[in-house]
Order: structure tokens, then C-alpha cells, then sequence
């Protein structure tokens, strides 16, 4: 019987505490559960706390308002409410308001703050209320609208930029949600000729590899279109007058002259080349003064790179034969010589220069044979050049020069130009050549003037003369004789 009479006071006690602690309704202040506001700006988050409770236990005494995320900034004093009489304090991600009747029963009051939040997504408002027997929590749901444009920077390539086979398009997005990214390609016309979606490789940098070797070798624009979650798309980033080329250079001019020598002669070789589509030429490599030491047909090679890396190796040959055999004028001059300078072989084939003074030569090598060329003497205009083994001297003014065969083997084996005088010394050049004898033509060759040595008289020549003067010495006496026989 007790237990029967128990029973319904139990269940209205749980009841009257069921109303109690359901007592608390919190709602936006136009009565929403949930928020939608833009990134970035300031937004007044104004909420409404009603206290149903009719009971002096039920009156609310603390609000607390805890974001979800560190990304909600609040304002400081923003903060708010028309309950009246409070104290405020808030942490970085709790707003408190506390008063003994803060929230009284059967009373509603408004509380307010102002915030930002930078990153678009879906976050909560956890606001828990706390009377004298419960706290009591409610969510009110917050999405942060992305309503930024992606940003978005070009790193490869570069306008004007020269790029040849495969090569790596990538550019810096900066946004929330960027959901896709792809480049355009148009030729200098503005016809399409490529889409690549590109992938993000590393925080904010997509990428794709293309292949320009699939392209004509030409300019191209290249634009950038980058899409967010929310649909806004960025396609005002582009690079301008970007070349593609996977033409190697062509060469224009490759040779070498003499084509045909004489062992230890010299050969000088030329190579030019140009490169395709407005692409530069970065360098041309090749011998220029290739060796003659040894006899043989001999290929040279000039490699041809343009700034994007293309190559064009042609080749051109040139024959050196061996010098044909002939006898060596070993003969010696009289002159004495002050002075002898050497000049290696290297400084020979490059062309040796030296101021010399009258009574000086320089010591040269032909094969395996010692010549001279040497300064006899020098006027104010001109110098007397003897150039020996054989000598053969010859006078030169300023600016003329000589050829000369020194061991009668149809080949011009020294040529000597006279630079200048200076301080009574002649500026004379040496250098060693290898060019056959034109037919006719004589084993010196000069623009100046060749010096012919007096010619003494042969002994027969001697003895004739003195015959004709013992005659005369004879016919005087004969004279004289007959003069004197006749005065008496």
C-alpha cells in the first residue's frame, strides 16, 4: 500500500526535474540553430538564451559561449548582452558572462560578440548555461562561406622563357578549398592546342610535365585556371611569348684552309652556325688550328649548341702530306751576329714577333734543319733582312714582306713582314708556312726589294785582264821608242 502511494510522487519529482533541466532554450536571435557566414570579415554572432524555468533555482547564473576551432578570432569588447549587471572574461576560444541572476526565470536576454574566422568549413558554438542544480550545453552550427578567388602565381615557365623537350608547368595556388587547377595552351594566334590538369604535388604547388617535342616550334601563351570548392574560378594569370624548340642548330659555315699541306704547315679552321626559330646560338666548339705533325687525311668536328641544349656536330677534313724530298742549303753567311733570339715552334707557327737590332737574328726550325732570319741593318723607313740557311737578303720598308723556299723543295717555308722601326730597331713578324711555289716563280718572293751581291771576276777573267794590260804597257813603249828614234 505504501509502495503504491510512493510510486506517483517519484514520477512527478522526475518529471518536475525533467522540465527543469529541459528548461533552457537557446536559438540565434531570429530563432535559428545554425549560421552561415562569409570568411574573413567580421560577423556579430547574437544569440538568444530563454529561460523557461519557473522555479528561483532554475534562474541562470553563468553563459559560457566555447568556439570549436582556434580559426574563430573574437574582437576584444565586442562582447555583449542586455541582462543587466554581469562581470565578462574570456579566453581565446570561451567567452564567459556570470551574475547570480544573470538569466533570470521565465526570462529571455540577449548575448552578443563579434568574430573571424579565415578558414572556410563547419564549426560549432557550444553555449552552456548553469543554474543552481545543471548546466545544460547546446550547438549552434556555424559554416564559414569560402568567398574568396584563388590566388594564383606562375612559377614555370617564364614568359619569354626558350624550353625544349620535357619540361615542368607549375604554379603557387594560395586558397581554402582549390579543388581544381589546370593549364592552357594557345599558339601565338590564340588557337587552343593543349589542357593539362595538374596535380598538387606540395602544400600550395601544382604541377604537370609536358612535352613540347609534340608542338610546332613556335611562341605559345600558357594560362592557369583554378577552381575552388565554391565554384570561383581564377584564369587571369598567364605567361606570354613562350617559346618551344627541339630543332637542333644548322651549320652555315664549316671548313678548313689550307684543305691540302705539307707536314708542320699551318691550317686554320672556321665554323659558324645559327640556330632555328629565334633560339640563340650558345656556343660553337671546335679546333681552329688543328695539327699538321704527322701526314694523313684528318676530320674535324664543330659542335653546334643552341640555349636550349640542341646539337649539330657537322665535319669537314683536311689532308696533310709529306713534304717531298730536296736538298738542304746548309751554306752559311759571313755576317757576325751579336745576338741569336730562338723562337719555339709554337711561337714559329703562331708567328713570332720581335724588335731586333742591326746584327741580331732569330733561330728557327724547319724539319729537323736550323734557319735564321736576321737584321743586317736599319734606316729610319727600311731594314736589310738576310734570311739564311742559303742567305738571301732582301730590303724591306715598313709594311712590305717576303716569302722564301730555304731548302729547294717547292714549298714557301718562312714569311717576314716588317711591322715598324722603333728606336733604330726593326718590329719584324716570323711565322711558318706551307704554300707550293706558284709555277714561274721564283724561291723568294717580296714586296720589297731583293739585294744582288757585286759579282767578283772568275780567275780567267783576272789573268785575261792582265794580258790586255801588259798589251798596253808594251804599245806605250813601242811608242816612246819610236818617238825618240825619230828626234834624232
Amino acid at each position: 500500500m505504501k509502495t503504491q502511494k510512493i510510486l506517483p510522487v517519484v514520477f512527478f519529482i522526475i518529471c518536475i526535474s525533467s522540465f527543469i533541466f529541459a528548461a533552457h532554450v537557446i536559438t540565434t536571435s531570429d530563432g535559428a540553430t545554425s549560421l552561415i557566414v562569409n570568411e574573413d570579415v567580421g560577423f556579430i554572432y547574437n544569440l538568444t538564451i530563454n529561460n523557461t524555468d519557473t522555479t528561483l533555482a532554475g534562474n541562470i547564473t553563468n553563459v559560457n559561449i566555447t568556439f570549436s576551432s582556434s580559426l574563430f578570432s573574437f574582437i576584444t569588447d565586442s562582447n555583449g548582452t542586455d541582462a543587466g549587471t554581469h562581470t565578462f572574461t574570456n579566453t581565446s576560444t570561451i567567452l564567459t558572462w556570470a551574475n547570480d541572476g544573470l538569466v533570470l526565470n521565465l526570462t529571455k536576454h540577449y548575448f552578443w560578440f563579434n568574430a573571424t574566422v579565415a578558414t572556410p568549413g563547419y564549426y560549432n558554438l557550444t553555449i552552456t548555461t548553469t543554474n543552481e542544480t545543471q548546466s545544460v550545453s547546446t550547438n549552434i552550427s556555424v559554416y564559414i562561406n569560402d568567398t574568396n578567388y584563388p590566388l594564383v602565381s606562375i612559377t614555370n615557365p617564364l614568359t619569354g622563357g626558350n624550353y625544349s623537350g620535357s619540361f615542368i608547368l607549375n604554379a603557387t595556388i594560395t586558397d581554402d578549398t582549390t579543388s581544381l587547377v589546370y593549364f592552357n595552351i594557345t599558339n601565338s594566334s590564340g588557337g587552343q592546342n593543349g589542357t593539362f590538369t595538374a596535380s598538387n604535388t606540395a602544400g600550395s604547388s601544382w604541377n604537370v610535365t609536358i612535352n613540347t617535342s609534340t608542338y610546332i616550334d613556335g611562341l605559345y601563351n600558357i594560362t592557369v585556371y583554378a577552381n575552388d570548392s565554391n565554384n570561383q574560378l581564377n584564369s587571369s594569370i598567364l605567361v606570354y611569348k613562350v617559346r618551344f624548340d627541339n630543332t637542333a642548330p644548322t651549320n652555315t659555315n664549316f671548313y678548313c684552309t689550307p684543305n691540302s699541306v705539307y707536314t708542320d704547315a699551318i691550317v686554320t679552321c672556321y665554323c659558324e652556325g645559327v640556330a632555328d626559330a629565334g633560339v640563340g646560338v650558345s656556343s660553337t666548339v671546335f679546333t681552329s688550328s688543328p695539327s699538321t705533325t704527322t701526314a694523313g687525311t684528318f676530320t674535324q668536328t664543330c659542335t653546334i649548341t643552341d640555349i636550349l641544349g640542341n646539337s649539330y656536330a657537322p665535319t669537314t677534313t683536311y689532308t696533310v702530306n709529306n713534304r717531298p724530298s730536296g736538298g738542304s742549303l746548309s751554306g752559311t753567311t759571313t755576317q757576325t751576329w751579336s745576338m741569336t733570339y730562338t723562337a719555339t715552334e709554337n711561337q714559329f707557327q703562331a708567328g713570332y714577333t720581335k724588335s731586333i737590332k742591326a746584327k741580331e737574328r732569330v733561330k728557327l726550325k724547319i724539319g729537323n734543319e736550323d734557319h735564321f732570319v736576321g737584321v743586317k741593318s736599319v734606316t729610319v723607313t727600311s731594314a736589310t733582312i738576310e734570311i739564311a740557311s742559303d742567305p738571301i737578303e732582301i730590303t724591306l720598308d715598313i709594311g712590305e714582306d717576303a716569302k722564301a723556299d730555304v731548302n729547294d723543295d717547292g714549298i714557301y717555308d718562312i714569311y717576314v713582314l716588317l711591322n715598324n722601326i722603333v728606336d733604330n730597331k726593326a718590329d719584324i713578324t716570323i711565322t711558318k708556312i706551307a704554300e707550293e711555289i706558284p709555277e714561274g716563280e721564283e724561291s723568294i718572293t717580296t714586296t720589297g726589294d731583293i739585294v744582288t751581291p757585286e759579282e767578283s771576276p772568275t780567275e780567267s777573267e783576272r789573268n785575261y785582264n792582265w794580258v790586255w794590260i801588259i798589251v798596253i804597257i808594251l804599245v806605250l813603249i813601242a811608242i816612246g821608242v819610236g818617238y825618240k828614234v825619230k828626234k834624232k
